[in-house]
């Protein structure tokens, strides 16, 4: 058996017309009318009987209230027709006023994308884009349009376009999307939410600028940037410091455990810096701090990151290096430093400013913290200190003792 839809509208509509109806007959003038009729079926009826002729007893007083009665019942209908226009008139006012009331772009679209009623800023953004009303007014589908097309357009509109189909399906209930328009310096958000009667459905949505909002977001992001920088870089030499290192360091763990990158570490040292310091003032010793950052900088591989750890002492993190690829690094700084050629009479032999280093290294199948890592180097270097200093020297862990690179 086919089944039949019956809309929930039309027979509400259906409904209410038999219920005026039957208020009409049971009223004074529609009783009349009823026994008017119900005497001249009755009269004719005997008379088709009987084959006499019908005389309709009623007479005239009986086609008058009949006449009474269909005219009673017109002017109720019409009376309530005007009535039914005039409160539909009053919701389409107090709708469109109150789209207009709202600051942004608003816009009610039926379940197949037709424009069902905008508001004045709506008319005004489209007009001010090039768009004519009869594309993107009142009557008008919006899937159809060139604000949202199907399958073509900007991806920020292409989005849009498929969050209001989900909200008619009835897959979300609202939506929501940010996006730059008319350049990266104009941002607009655009806010969709469902209505429903029944199985029907219905969505509102508003269009509104919030370039002012969005530009104080992005300031307070690139401030919020700016300070994380800040608190992690050392203010003299540009370099990361201690709290990026520690944090650097903790990446590389955690790549080591998860992909066997190993990498070294090797830990400067200003030699007898702070008789340097003492003999020429903390400026040259700032500015010699400056320069032998920017050496390591300039001859450090360009893969590898630099710190300052602190004070006089600097780190390098090598990523994918065995300690004797990271001696050859840190000998090619040590030279570089020491051909600066920076006076420092109390560095014997040399009498200029020299730098000695310490290596660490972790390999695939090594399991060490980052303090176990630090203070093998710390130990290496102390090391090369021992050595006479403008020396490099790497961690040996098997045979407990260090070795010259």
């Amino acid at each position: 058996m086919k089944s039949v839809t019956v809309d929930p509208v039309n027979a509400e509509y259906a409904l209410n017309t038999w219920k005026r109806l039957g208020s009409s007959v049971f009223s004074p003038p529609g009783a009349l009318m009823v026994l008017s009729i119900a005497f001249g079926v009755a009269e004719f009826l005997g008379g088709q009987r009987t084959g006499t002729p019908v005389r309709f007893p009623i007479g005239a007083a009986g086609f008058f209230l009949l006449a009474a009665g269909f005219s009673w019942i017109h002017r109720r209908a019409r009376r309530e027709q005007t009535q039914m226009h005039t409160s539909l008139a009053e919701s389409e006012f107090l709708l469109q006023g109150t789209l207009d009331g709202f600051p942004g772009h608003a816009a009610v679209i039926a379940e197949n994308g037709t424009l069902l009623a905008v508001n004045c800023a709506w008319r005004e953004i489209m007009a001010g884009s090039g768009e004519s009303d009869s594309a993107c007014g009142v009557g008008a589908n919006i899937f159809r349009s060139s604000l949202f097309p199907d399958g073509r357009g900007p991806d920020d509109h292409r989005m849009i376009s498929k969050g209001l189909k989900k909200l008619l399906s009835g897959q979300i209930h609202s939506f929501s999307h940010e996006y730059p328009c008319h350049g990266p310096e104009c941002w607009f958000m655009a806010r969709a939410s469902r209505f429903s009667q029944g199985r029907r459905n219905w969505i509102v949505v508003s269009h509104e600028e919030i370039t002012e909002r969005k530009q104080a977001e992005m300031e307070v992001q690139r401030l919020h940037s700016e300070q994380f920088e800040q608190v992690r870089r050392d203010p003299l030499t540009g370099l990361g410091n201690r709290l990026r290192l520690h944090e650097d360091l903790e990446v590389m763990k955690a790549r080591l455990e998860r992909y066997g990158h190993a990498y070294s570490i090797v830990l400067f040292d200003i030699d007898h810096f702070k008789a340097y310091n003492d003999r020429y003032g903390h400026r040259r010793g700032d500015e010699t701090l400056a320069a032998v950052a920017r050496t390591l900088q300039e001859h450090g591989r360009k893969g590898d990151t630099i710190y300052r750890y602190g004070g006089e002492e600097f780190m390098v993190i090598l990523p994918e290096q065995t300690q004797e690829d990271a001696a050859i690094v840190a000998n090619r700084i040590r030279r570089a430093v020491e051909a600066l050629d920076l006076p420092h009479l109390l560095n014997p032999p040399t009498g200029t400013v020299t730098i000695s280093a310490g290596i660490s290294a972790v390999g695939r199948d090594e399991r060490k913290t980052v303090e176990d890592l630090i203070e093998e180097a710390d130990d290496a270097l102390c090391v090369a200190k021992e050595a006479g200093r403008n020396r490099v020297r790497t961690y040996q862990p098997l045979s407990f003792h260090l070795q010259a690179a």
